[in-house]
């Protein structure tokens, strides 16, 4: 670990003599690549990162993602906050079925696997 070392002052010119030693050869990577990654490696992070980004603020679901998936991912969310939190004292079903409907997907979705158990979803308020 590299510790600070004071400045040094000569008579009275005011400026200070630092260390010998160069910028590279106390470790410090140039350009801020952190030491150990390598730049690949962070320009493919930073892709998906925008395109997430892009994915939420445009709030549109996977084309490819299967309904069932995106529905008991939704109902477990609702679990997971804990249903007496959910706005307007929904219940964990018609939670599920408004964020489908916010999604534009699960339209014809009318229940959804949960566990051993079949959950029936509302009705959907998307027009055919």
């Amino acid at each position: 670990m590299r510790q600070a070392r004071p400045a040094q002052h000569h008579g009275g010119s005011g400026q200070c003599s630092h260390s010998s030693s160069s910028f590279l050869e106390e470790g410090v990577p140039p350009f801020g690549v952190p030491p150990g990654t390598q730049p690949g490696s962070i320009a493919i992070a930073r892709k998906l990162l925008v395109g997430i980004w892009h994915i939420l603020q445009k709030e549109v679901a996977d084309r490819h993602a299967d309904e069932n998936s995106i529905a008991a991912s939704m109902f477990k969310l609702a679990y997971e906050i804990g249903v007496k939190n959910l706005p307007e004292g929904k219940s964990a079903k018609t939670f599920t079925r408004e964020q489908m409907d916010r999604l534009g997907v699960g339209r014809e979705l009318t229940v959804i696997p949960w566990g051993s158990k079949r959950v029936k979803l509302p009705h959907s308020q998307l027009t055919k």
